[in-house]
C-alpha cells in the first residue's frame, strides 16, 4: 500500500509538470471539430487545416492542443503523428502518445513478439529519442521514471533522461520523488538520492516523504526524522510527528513513554511506542503511527511489516502468522516452530503444522520442546489421547505414541481420538472399537458406533440401535435413538418421549417420560410425564411415586426437594412429606442449612425447621460465599453475614464480586474495594480502580492513575496517564503521554 502511494504521488508530480509544460508550448489556437463522427481541426480564423477524416485528433490523454505544429492522430485504435498543416509524419503505430518536455513524445507501441506495450519517446518528427524498452515512463522535472518488468509481475524502477542517459539505475523496486532528490528502495527499505543520481544514505529507512523544498521525513518502523537535501539526519528518527511551522521552526511530537517498574523498584526498561501490549512471556506486541512489530524486552524485533496476526496459544507460547505462513514463538520470543506453515494447531501437548506439498496438504508434528515427534509428515491427524493420536499416512489411518513411533498400524479408513481407552475406527466401510493394543472390542460391523465409556457402547445398523458392553455383547436393542446419560443411556423415542437404560442394558425406565435429569447428588433423578412428576433412584425405582399434586419439582439438595405447588415454592423430603410449606413466591435450594426465600416480593433466609435466620427484607440477595452476602434494599446494595449483620453500609450503588473473592463497590460514580470476609479496603474515591491477581489495586483518580498495596497505600504515585498490569510477566506498564517540543534548524 505504501509503495502504491508512493508512485502515485510520483505520477501526480510529474503530470503536473506535463501540464504547465504543455500550455506553455502553444504557438497558435486550433480547435478541433467533429463532423460525421470524424475529426478535423480549425485554425483561430475557422479555417479547415486538417479535414474531419479522422477517428481522433490531439493526444491519448485527452489534451486536444497541437505542440508547436504537430499533433497526434488516431486510426483504427493506434495513434500518429500528423502536423497541423495535414501532413502525417508518422503512421498510426502507437498505443499511447502524448507530449512531455518541450516538443518530446511519450509514446508506447506493441512488437511482434509481446502483447505488452512498451514505452519510449519521440521527437516531433517522430525519431525515437528514448528506445522502446520501457514498461512504462513517467516525466518526474527535467528526467523520466523508467519501469522494467523483471519476473511475472514485479517491476523494477529507475531514472533516464531525455537523451536515455541513466542516472539511478532502473533495478530498484520503486522510485518517487522528494525535493530535490529522489527515494529508491531495495528489499523494502529506501535510500536517498540526489537529483544526479548518487547516493547519498543507506539502504536504511522505511519511508522518505517530502515535507518541504528543504527538508523530508524519513520514517523506521514508524517512528519520525528529518532528512536535509543532502541526505544528513538532522533529527533522528524517534518521532511521533513532524511538523514545520515556518522554514526552520518545526514541532517535534514524541510517542508516550512506556515504564516496565516492579513496585519499589527502578524501571526494568523504557520504551515509545503508541501502544504496547504484553502477548506472552518477555513478547510484547507494539505499534508506532501504523507500523506494527512483536519485540522483546531488549527491543528487539522478532517479527515486523507484512500482514501479521498474534494468538497467544497458553503463557509460554505464541502463533505468529506473518505474510500467511504460521509459526510459534516460545518465551522471550525466540523462535520454537519456523515461519513456514500454512496452518498450525496447538492441542496443550503437541504442534501441529500443515503444509502444502504441491498441493497436498501434509502435516507435521511437534513436541512442545520444537522438536518433531515424528520424522515424516502425515495426511491428516486427530487429537491425542490416551497417549496415542491418530494419524493418516498413505491413505489409511493409525496410531502414533507421543514419540512418534506407530504405535497401531495405519490400515482403517477413518480412525477418531482415543476415549477411556477405547476408540472407533471404520475398517472396510463399517465401525468398531478397538483398545489401544489395537485390539477389536466391537467387531467393524456397524452403520456407526459411539463410544460411551469404557464399558459401553453405542451402534446403530439400519433401522435398530444398539447397547455393547465392553465383551463385544449386544445387551439392549431398540428401534428408538439412543443418547448418553450421567447414569447410562438415554432412549427418546420419535415422539420424544425418554426411557432409561442402565450400563448393564436393563431398561429401569420405560420410554413415557417427558423429562430425565441427569442424577442429582449421584443418588437420585427427578421425572415429568404430562402434569406428573416423580423422583426416582439409580435403579428405576420411584423414591417419590408419579404425582400431579405439585406443578414442579425442580432441584434437590442436603435431602430437601424444591417443589411448587399452588403457584407458590417450599421443601419436600424424600419420603414425599411437606417439610417447608409452598407459601413462598420462589426458593433457592438449601447450602450449608440455608436456603434462600421470596416472600411479599422480598428476600431472606430460612433453616430446615423453617425459622427465620434471615427477615425477608431484601430486595435481592445472593448466595453466601465465605460468610459474605450480596444484597439490595430500598433500591442500594450492601454485604451482609449469615447473622444478618451488615458487614458494610446497604448504601452503594452497585457490588459485585471479582475473581479473588473481594468485592467492588460503586457509590456515586466512584469505586472502591471491600475484602473478600467484607472488610472495607479501599473507600469508593476513585474514578477507576481494577485489583490485580498480586494484591495490588490500580486507581485512577482526576485522569491520573497510580498503584495501591492491599491495605490502600501508594506504591506507585498517582503521575501516570495510564498504567497496566502485565499479569505474564509479573510488572507493571507505566505510561505518560509524549510531549511536543519546538526545534530550529539552521539554513
Amino acid at each position: 500500500m505504501v509503495l502504491q502511494s508512493i508512485k502515485f504521488l510520483s505520477f501526480f508530480l510529474c503530470l503536473t509538470y506535463l501540464s504547465s509544460g504543455t500550455a506553455s508550448s502553444l504557438t497558435k489556437e486550433y480547435q478541433v471539430f467533429l463532423s460525421q463522427g470524424k475529426k478535423g481541426l480549425r485554425d483561430d480564423n475557422g479555417l479547415v487545416v486538417i479535414p474531419a477524416t479522422y477517428d481522433n485528433l490531439g493526444w491519448s490523454d485527452g489534451n486536444e492542443n497541437p505542440v508547436d505544429d504537430v499533433l497526434g492522430y488516431e486510426e483504427n485504435d493506434k495513434w500518429g503523428i500528423i502536423s497541423t498543416s495535414n501532413s502525417r509524419i508518422t503512421d498510426a503505430l502507437y498505443e499511447k502518445l502524448y507530449p512531455v518536455k518541450g516538443d518530446m513524445l511519450i509514446s508506447s507501441r506493441k512488437s511482434d513478439f509481446s502483447s505488452k506495450a512498451r514505452f519510449g519517446v519521440l521527437d516531433k518528427s517522430g525519431k525515437a529519442v528514448v528506445g522502446f524498452q520501457y514498461a512504462n515512463l513517467v516525466p518526474c522535472k527535467n528526467k523520466l521514471l523508467a519501469s522494467q518488468i523483471i519476473s511475472g509481475e514485479n517491476m523494477a524502477y529507475g531514472l533516464i533522461n531525455y537523451s536515455e542517459e541513466v542516472i539511478i539505475p532502473v533495478v530498484y523496486g520503486s522510485l518517487h520523488e522528494v525535493n530535490t532528490g529522489y527515494a529508491a528502495s531495495e528489499s523494502g527499505l529506501f535510500a536517498y538520492f540526489d537529483e544526479t543520481g548518487k547516493q547519498l544514505t543507506k539502504f536504511s529507512y522505511d519511508q522518505i516523504q517530502p515535507l518541504n523544498d528543504k527538508y523530508s521525513k524519513c520514517l523506521i518502523r514508524g517512528k519520525i526524522g528529518l532528512l536535509d537535501r543532502k541526505g544528513n539526519v538532522v533529527v533522528n528518527p524517534e518521532y511521533k510527528s513532524a511538523e514545520f511551522v515556518n522554514d526552520s521552526l518545526v514541532l517535534l511530537t514524541e510517542f508516550p513513554l512506556w515504564e516496565f517498574v516492579l513496585p519499589g523498584k527502578e524501571p526494568l526498561a523504557m520504551f515509545s511506542y503508541d501502544s504496547m501490549d504484553p502477548v506472552s512471556h518477555g513478547v510484547y506486541e507494539v505499534s508506532a503511527n501504523g507500523h506494527n512489530a512483536l519485540i522483546n524486552i531488549q527491543e528487539e524485533v522478532i517479527v515486523e511489516k507484512g500482514q501479521w496476526s498474534i494468538d497467544l496459544l497458553d503463557e509460554q507460547f505464541v502463533l505468529v502468522e506473518n505474510n500467511q505462513k504460521f509459526g510459534v514463538l516460545k518465551e522471550g520470543g525466540i523462535s520454537l516452530i519456523p515461519m513456514q506453515y500454512d496452518s498450525i494447531y496447538y492441542s496443550g501437548e503437541h504442534f501441529f503444522a500443515l503444509k502444502d506439498f504441491n498441493g497436498k496438504p501434509l502435516w507435521q508434528i511437534y513436541s512442545t520442546f520444537g522438536t518433531p515427534i515424528s520424522s515424516t509428515y502425515f495426511e491428516a491427524v486427530g487429537l491425542m489421547n490416551d497417549g496415542l493420536m491418530p494419524a493418516k499416512k498413505n491413505g489409511y489411518w493409525g496410531y502414533v505414541d507421543f514419540s512418534g513411533h506407530v504405535a497401531i498400524a495405519f490400515k482403517y479408513d477413518h480412525s477418531s481420538s482415543f476415549k477411556d481407552g477405547r476408540a472407533r475406527v471404520n475398517y472396510l466401510g463399517n465401525y468398531g472399537i478397538i483398545n489401544s493394543a489395537g485390539q477389536w472390542v466391537v467387531n467393524p460391523e456397524h452403520e456407526q458406533i459411539e463410544v460411551i465409556n469404557k464399558d459401553l457402547f453405542i451402534s446403530r445398523r439400519a433401522e435398530r440401535s444398539d447397547i455393547i458392553n465392553s465383551a463385544g455383547k449386544v445387551v439392549y436393542q431398540t428401534y428408538h435413538a439412543l443418547e448418553a446419560h450421567s447414569l447410562g443411556v438415554k432412549e427418546v423415542t420419535s415422539s420424544g418421549k425418554y426411557g432409561l437404560i442402565n450400563e448393564k442394558g436393563e431398561r429401569i425406565l420405560a420410554p413415557e417420560f417427558d423429562y430425565i435429569s441427569d442424577l442429582k447428588d449421584d443418588q437420585l433423578m427427578i421425572v415429568n410425564r404430562d402434569d406428573d412428576w416423580g423422583v426416582v433412584d439409580r435403579k428405576g425405582s420411584f423414591i417419590i411415586n408419579m404425582t400431579d399434586e405439585y406443578q414442579e419439582i425442580r432441584d434437590f439438595s442436603e435431602d430437601f426437594l424444591v417443589i411448587k405447588k399452588d403457584d407458590r415454592y417450599g421443601f419436600i423430603d424424600l419420603n414425599g412429606k411437606l417439610r417447608i410449606a409452598n407459601r413462598y413466591d420462589d426458593v433457592q435450594t438449601f447450602n450449608d442449612g440455608q436456603a434462600a426465600v421470596k416472600i411479599l416480593g422480598n428476600w431472606g433466609f430460612i433453616d430446615r425447621l423453617e425459622r427465620l435466620s434471615i427477615q425477608p427484607r431484601y430486595d435481592r440477595i445472593g448466595v453466601f460465599i465465605n460468610q459474605v452476602a450480596i444484597v439490595k434494599e430500598d433500591g442500594n446494595f450492601g454485604l451482609i453475614n449469615r447473622d444478618d449483620e451488615d458487614l458494610i453500609d446497604i448504601v452503594y450503588d452497585s457490588i459485585w464480586t471479582l475473581s479473588s473473592g473481594s468485592y467492588m463497590i460503586k457509590q456515586n460514580g466512584q469505586y472502591g474495594l471491600v475484602s473478600s470476609n467484607g472488610t472495607m479496603r479501599i473507600n469508593p474515591k476513585y474514578d477507576y480502580l481494577e485489583e490485580n491477581d498480586n494484591g495490588f489495586v490500580i486507581i485512577e483518580k482526576r485522569k491520573k492513575t497510580g498503584v495501591l498495596n492491599s491495605m490502600g497505600l501508594d506504591i506507585i504515585p498517582s503521575i501516570y496517564d495510564q498504567i497496566y498490569y502485565d499479569q505474564l510477566n509479573g510488572h507493571y506498564l507505566l505510561k505518560t503521554e509524549g510531549k511536543t517540543k519546538k526545534l530550529v534548524l539552521s539554513n
